[in-house]
């Protein structure tokens, strides 16, 4: 089969993880696949957004104006869409939803052509709570549209699945399939030693995040309860890998509290082809919180490595790891989260048994990219 994927986005963090390992694991199925982009998908980012033009462009352009070329896109989407569609024949385009982007269902449309429309957030919603939308009616007007019209739509969580049905898409229009992980990059195998001895870690217990600093993420919160219960005293060590626009702050707070270097070190950007081997270093994983509807890269790839995570107590957590999963935190309970890390902290046996139990779900529930890609295609034959 010959499928065209369509993206607009700029290809970092986990968006461009999830892009190449789609087109990785339709080809390794045996397809063939041609990509319509304005940008390249690089392997090396580090997790988050880089200082590319594109970012700093976006980050300085006032949200009207911003959503005013999104529009825009749309006559160029179209026209680049319709020229590989002529070269290419596809017989199915893969699109990654974007905010306004009605080309790739015209083109779909236009040449009859089925368009698999996958989508990681509910953009319009999201904006909107994080105040970076100026149009917010016009968005969910073709929020709703886009996600009704291509030949299926994939969503990410039943969370997200519920969020999109409530501004209009078809509940039955809409498939869950969550992320996943490319077992020959993430696995047990791999050493975390030179990593921990560069940050002289020998000997400690380490909790681990990876993933770029936001607000959302709960790090500050993370912290406080590590001051606040003392884990330093107890030989627990924070490594957090990554950048982002929470960092300056973390960084302030750890050294105004004495533990910067001390008990918390932060890494900042790593090569994402690093991230095994940091990863491969914690004792612990942790996600203190997480957006209702995400399915957050970094929750697979921690399990997959045998790493058990304290994470919160969310239906898109819990839709992934199983409610009977035992290292799960009332969501927002700072007190709960810190009880819960100290008791498999303080016990290399429960430990060992969580991240047993994490590696065992990552393959009993098949969250590999190669299954992903397996599950999509079927949706045509459905």
């Amino acid at each position: 089969m010959k499928i065209l994927y369509h993206h607009r986005t700029r290809a970092e963090d986990a968006q461009g993880i999830h892009v190449q390992e789609m087109v990785n694991a339709f080809r390794e199925l045996g397809h063939e696949v041609e990509i319509a982009s304005m940008i390249s998908n690089g392997q090396n980012q580090s997790p988050g957004p880089n200082n590319s033009m594109i970012s700093r462009f976006a980050a300085n352009v006032p949200p009207l104006a911003y959503e005013l070329l999104e529009i825009l896109y749309n006559f160029y989407g179209f026209l680049l869409l319709t020229k590989k569609v002529l070269k290419f024949r596809p017989h199915l385009i893969y699109e990654r939803y974007a905010l306004y982007n009605v080309a790739g269902i015209l083109v779909s449309k236009l040449f009859r052509i089925p368009l698999l429309l996958e989508v990681n957030a509910p953009l319009a919603f999201e904006k909107k709570k994080y105040g970076e939308l100026a149009l917010p009616t016009f968005a969910k007007t073709f929020e709703r549209w886009i996600c009704s019209h291509s030949y299926k739509t994939i969503v990410v969580s039943t969370p997200l699945k519920k969020l999109l049905q409530d501004i209009g898409v078809p509940y039955e229009h809409m498939a869950v399939i969550s992320n996943g992980i490319n077992p020959q990059i993430f696995n047990p195998d791999i050493d975390g030693k030179a990593v921990r001895k560069r940050f002289g870690l020998d000997g400690k217990i380490v909790l681990g995040f990876v993933g770029w600093f936001r607000e959302w993420h709960g790090l500050e919160d993370l912290l406080q309860a590590y001051v606040k219960y003392h884990m330093k005293e107890k030989n627990i060590h924070l490594l957090l890998v990554g950048d982002g626009p929470a960092y300056k702050d973390l960084e302030a707070y750890a050294r105004e509290n004495g533990i910067l270097g001390k008990g918390v070190t932060l890494t900042g950007s790593v090569a994402r082809k690093d991230i095994p081997s940091y990863i491969a270093a914690f004792d612990l994983a942790l996600q203190p919180d997480v957006t209702d509807y995400a399915s957050p890269i970094k929750l697979f790839e921690y399990m997959a490595m045998g790493k058990g995570v304290i994470a919160p107590n969310k239906d898109n957590i819990k839709e992934i790891v199983g409610d009977a999963y035992k290292a799960l935190f009332k969501a927002g309970d700072w007190d709960n989260m810190a009880r819960i890390i100290l008791e498999y902290a303080q016990s290399k046996e429960k430990t060992i048994e969580l991240g047993e139990r994490a590696r065992n779900i990552i393959h009993e529930n098949q969250y590999l990219w190669l299954e992903n890609a397996r599950r999509t295609l079927g949706l045509l034959n459905s």
